[in-house]
């Protein structure tokens, strides 16, 4: 089985990814020859890393395709994995997903939240869209019992998910930070399956 992760930046523009294996061999690159410039790291955060939503010619046209498809995941797969007959509840629960990426997760406040009653482990249904990474800690026993970090495999969903566009992303100062995180260790997490390296992100 593999899991099939949205396109990386390395994939997107033709680049190699060997940076894990320098960060790993202690070659660490001190510079960068690519400057992205704010509003450019927007955009991608914005189009995320679907090739559906890549090849549309606007932004506007790539947010669509990623709310017809979070749509459709959400009122087709993920209700019926969590048996949920309440579309409305899952929607709002992938939103809220959404608003608390790169977050610590507490699933009791979490459906708190939602205002729903729905048991705690139907939280895998957010599998979808989601990942945890958890707590970093000196052992494995401390690691196991700290609460992990949510992030969402895709910056484009969380973004239509949370109903962020291009014109309201700059005010949203807090979750541009948030999806910042979750951009970059969707990166990494990308390059993890790839490396030649035995890897994990815990």
């Amino acid at each position: 089985m593999f899991d099939l992760w949205p396109l990386s930046q390395a994939e997107m523009h033709g680049t190699s990814s060997g940076g894990l294996e320098c960060l790993w061999n202690g070659a660490i690159v001190h510079s960068c020859k690519d400057n992205i410039e704010r509003q450019a790291m927007i955009h991608r955060m914005l189009r995320g890393g679907f090739p559906e939503a890549l090849t549309r010619k606007t932004l506007a046209g790539a947010q669509r395709w990623l709310q017809s498809h979070a749509d459709a995941l959400i009122e087709r797969d993920m209700t019926d994995l969590a048996r949920i007959g309440d579309v409305s509840h899952m929607r709002r629960l992938v939103s809220l997903a959404g608003s608390r990426t790169a977050t610590v997760v507490n699933y009791a406040d979490f459906w708190s939240a939602s205002h729903d009653s729905t048991p705690l482990y139907r939280t895998g249904a957010c599998g979808f869209f989601a990942f945890e990474i958890p707590a970093w800690a000196g052992n494995t026993s401390a690691r196991l019992v700290r609460q992990p970090k949510l992030h969402l495999s895709d910056t484009g969903i969380a973004c239509v998910l949370t109903g962020v566009d291009e014109r309201s992303f700059p005010s949203q100062t807090i979750l541009l930070g948030q999806l910042f995180e979750s951009f970059v260790v969707s990166e990494i997490r990308k390059a993890v399956t790839w490396s030649p390296t035995h890897l994990s992100l815990c």
